[in-house]
């Protein structure tokens, strides 16, 4: 026999009188339908979360990337020390990116 833990649980009236309805249909009483409900509950959510794993791995052997993007390369022209920096502080390059 599994050990059972006391929970006291708060619920909306509106939820509590739609819960009893509910399992009274069943027949079960409000306190077993409500452990029901969290079982189906927290095995959908884990399912879910598998699911959502899985498809956030993407497959198992990506695609290599494309060449292309890795061999573009820009060309920047070198920016003496008192030369204005290209950042557009108005500072010669020496006193603003170009500190050691």
């Amino acid at each position: 026999m599994s050990e059972t833990v006391k929970l006291n649980l708060r619920l909306p009236p509106d939820l509590k009188e739609e819960a009893s309805a509910v399992a009274e249909m069943m027949g079960l009483s409000l306190n077993a339908f409500v452990v029901q409900a969290v079982r189906n509950w927290t095995g959908f959510q884990a399912e879910k979360l598998v699911k959502y794993h899985r498809t956030m791995k993407g497959p198992a052997d990506p695609a290599p990337a494309p060449q292309a993007a890795a061999s573009r390369v820009v060309q920047v022209a070198k920016v003496g020390a008192n030369q204005p920096c290209p950042c557009g502080s108005g500072q010669k390059y020496k006193r603003c990116h170009g500190k050691p």
